[in-house]
């Protein structure tokens, strides 16, 4: 009888030991998920913007488009796009948002 009682704490240990490893590594699965969720969301907002611009491409407001969904995809409080023009850094488009 001792050995079945034996057997059955040792089995018991072992499902134990089995039961929090799984949990463990439920638990890392889940956050990959949520970081690829999230890096999924950012990638969709990319195309979302690259079909954007692709359809106002001869738009003379183009580049304050793309400064403000940049501001709006990153949440951002400010941002400013440069053009390298003639060798020289030149602004083309700054945007501040006061909260």
């Amino acid at each position: 009888m001792d050995d079945y009682r034996l057997m059955y704490e040792r089995i018991r240990e072992e499902f134990e030991t089995y039961q929090n490893f799984a949990e463990k590594q439920l638990q890392v699965l889940n956050e990959k998920n949520i970081r690829l969720e999230r890096d999924l969301d950012a990638l969709a907002n990319i195309v979302e913007v690259s079909k954007y611009i692709n359809s106002y491409i001869s738009d003379e407001n183009l580049i304050p488009m793309i400064n403000d969904m940049i501001v709006g995809i990153l949440g951002g409080t400010y941002s400013t796009i440069y053009f390298i023009e003639n060798g020289k850094l030149e602004v083309k488009v700054t945007i501040q948002l006061f909260k």
